[in-house]
């Protein structure tokens, strides 16, 4: 009889709560075309880097932040702006998925109508 492989565990509160905190610094920039979402993202890296490594350490499933953290490894300081807003649009999606945190509603007098 074929042996089942192992199904990866959905990930502890603990990582989803370290992510949440990173979350949260991402989305204190008001708009992608903030020159802090370069600086945010690479600092974004070695945190992916860590905690990646410990989930898999733990046999967690960390396909989305794995495919994340290799985009990440491959921006430079010269990227465009079109392609750090990408990513960074891209960073808070999979981390608000992640941790289960939606992104924040405006508040109902900002919204354009």
């Amino acid at each position: 009889m074929p042996r089942r492989r192992a199904r990866p565990a959905p990930a502890d509160a603990g990582f989803q709560q370290e992510l949440g905190n990173v979350l949260d610094r991402l989305r204190q920039v008001p708009e992608a075309h903030d020159q802090r979402v370069h600086h945010l993202l690479s600092e974004l890296l070695p945190i992916l880097e860590s905690i990646t490594q410990r989930m898999e350490a733990q046999q967690l499933d960390t396909t989305p932040l794995t495919a994340l953290r290799d985009d990440l490894r491959r921006l430079h300081p010269t990227s465009d702006q079109a392609t750090v807003n990408d990513l960074w649009a891209r960073a808070l999606k999979v981390l608000s998925d992640f941790t289960g945190r939606p992104a924040p509603r405006r508040a109902f007098w900002k919204r354009n109508t």
